[in-house]
């Protein structure tokens, strides 16, 4: 209501000054509702996760399910080092999964999130000095290469929320094969074909719990492991990008089934998922005219990846990140017989019917890497396939395997049969 001066010189509410006053003023009236509005959504828009619904929601009672590695001992341990039980296991891993490439095998022997009974003090944490929700993993190493690797930090890699930045280590207390007591300074040493399994601990805040319920699941940052014997090192799992832990029913399974096949650009960046609807092994070996270049053709996978819901992260685009891409995987084996030093990130592949003139790019999803005379390399390179099938893979057609380098020159050339 508009107010007004009485005789008696005393402010009075009117509808009548009221309506006068917004008549007046129109234009100022209306863009401050809109900017109230617009403020008002925005706050709303960015609310926290304490006031949303989660995403996710596990409907089984863990405490009662067997996983895939029994913690037991590590949980006598955590009573009597820090003198905290057990309340509550939210998740536990059931089925293990490796991630595999060069001859190195990162392999998920089993994990588990819980909740202690009070909370746990820590003492080599940035910022926050207790937690009463940790991921306890068991992880597998192996390595089936003739020299020894190394292995860098297995950081948290951890979509919104980043609360800690490396699994504790043993200044806490003593966890025996403690991964995380290795770092970049002191690196995780696997001698050739040895295998070494330990355990990574990761403390959560009560937000990043939360969290886990909007986006699925915890995630460690892809570690830097390098062969010791070569003094231009690259990552021999640079394949994908991060460790995934899912902790949901819904992209357990979804992630079990990505995690076996070929990896594409999208998986490689965890940003979909990926499902397989032909599959071939043709292990079909090609060799270049000079005998200094041989490429063994090991696994050829065409399907769907499909994008994940990233219920706060990618919100804005929600209708576009429900679409799905067709593609084409091919994985290879180079193997360099005698030629200079092969740097694979010059390097594109084709595959095409041996009776057809077109010839496909296929473009390197594997990360980078320097190949030695002598030495091997697994390449994954991929192919864009369109919506309608048109240019899918025939069974039993001849194909024909190009691959070349970014000056176009072509290093190699072969057939080979697809026989499912």
């Amino acid at each position: 209501m508009g107010k007004i001066l009485n005789s008696k010189g005393r402010l009075e509410f009117s509808f009548k000054a009221f309506k006068k006053w917004v008549t007046n003023y129109k234009l100022f009236n209306m863009l401050l509702v809109i900017a109230l509005v617009l403020v008002g959504y925005t706050f709303w828009d960015e609310r926290p996760n304490s006031m949303r619904t989660p995403f996710y929601k596990n409907t089984r009672d863990y405490n009662n399910v067997t996983g895939s590695y029994d913690f037991n001992a590590f949980y006598e341990l955590l009573s009597q080092e820090k003198g905290a039980s057990v309340k509550d296991v939210h998740f536990k891993l059931e089925t293990p999964y490796c991630y595999d490439t060069n001859d190195v095998s990162l392999c998920i022997k089993g994990y588990e999130l819980f909740q202690t009974e009070k909370h746990v003090p820590l003492t080599s944490v940035y910022k926050y000095n207790k937690a009463s929700h940790f991921v306890i993993v068991r992880l597998e190493i192996a390595n089936r290469r003739d020299n020894p690797i190394s292995i860098d930090n297995f950081y948290q890699h951890y979509g919104d929320v980043s609360d800690f930045t490396r699994p504790l280590r043993n200044e806490e207390f003593e966890i025996p094969n403690n991964i995380g007591n290795f770092g970049r300074d002191d690196k995780l040493k696997v001698d050739q074909h040895q295998t070494y399994e330990g355990y990574l601990l990761y403390p959560l805040t009560a937000e990043a719990y939360r969290q886990l319920y909007f986006e699925g699941s915890y995630w460690i940052s892809m570690p830097d492991v390098v062969d010791t014997s070569k003094l231009d090192a690259r990552n021999l799992m640079g394949l994908s990008e991060v460790i995934e832990l899912p902790m949901v029913e819904p992209v357990m399974a979804s992630h079990l089934e990505t995690v076996t096949n070929l990896p594409t650009e999208q998986t490689k960046r965890t940003s979909s998922f990926s499902k397989v609807s032909t599959h071939y092994e043709p292990n079909v070996t090609i060799t270049n005219s000079q005998e200094t270049l041989a490429v063994e053709v090991q696994v050829i996978e065409e399907g769907y990846t499909e994008y994940r819901p990233y219920y706060i992260s990618k919100r804005k685009n929600r209708s576009y990140l429900h679409g799905k891409t067709n593609y084409q995987t091919v994985k290879v084996r180079l193997t360099n017989l005698g030629m200079p030093s092969i740097d694979t990130q010059v390097l594109t592949a084709s595959l095409d019917l041996a009776s057809s003139n077109f010839k496909s790019t296929g473009y390197l999803v594997s990360t980078r890497m320097q190949v030695e005379a002598n030495g091997t390399a697994d390449l994954i390179f991929e192919f864009s396939r369109d919506e309608r099938g048109t240019n899918a893979l025939i069974p039993n057609e001849t194909y024909r395997f190009i691959l070349s380098n970014d000056r176009k020159d072509i290093l190699l050339e072969g057939e080979l049969k697809l026989e499912q």
